[in-house]
């Protein structure tokens, strides 16, 4: 998957959370804080964590 590819499913993903969602995930240690000065996609682009993930889950 190219970084363009993985920018616009990202793009169409992105959404807002309410904490109650992420608990079970924070709880496994699933989460991925990312700081506010920071661009969320551009975090996830250069992640190889969710490179990682997205290869895994096709």
């Amino acid at each position: 998957m190219t970084h363009t590819d993985l920018r616009a499913e990202l793009t169409e993903n992105l959404d807002e959370a309410e904490w109650k969602w992420l608990i079970p995930h924070a709880q496994r240690d699933a989460v991925i804080v990312v700081a506010v000065e920071l661009d969320l996609l551009e975090v996830g682009v250069r992640s190889p964590a969710i490179r990682y993930w997205k290869c895994k889950s096709g």
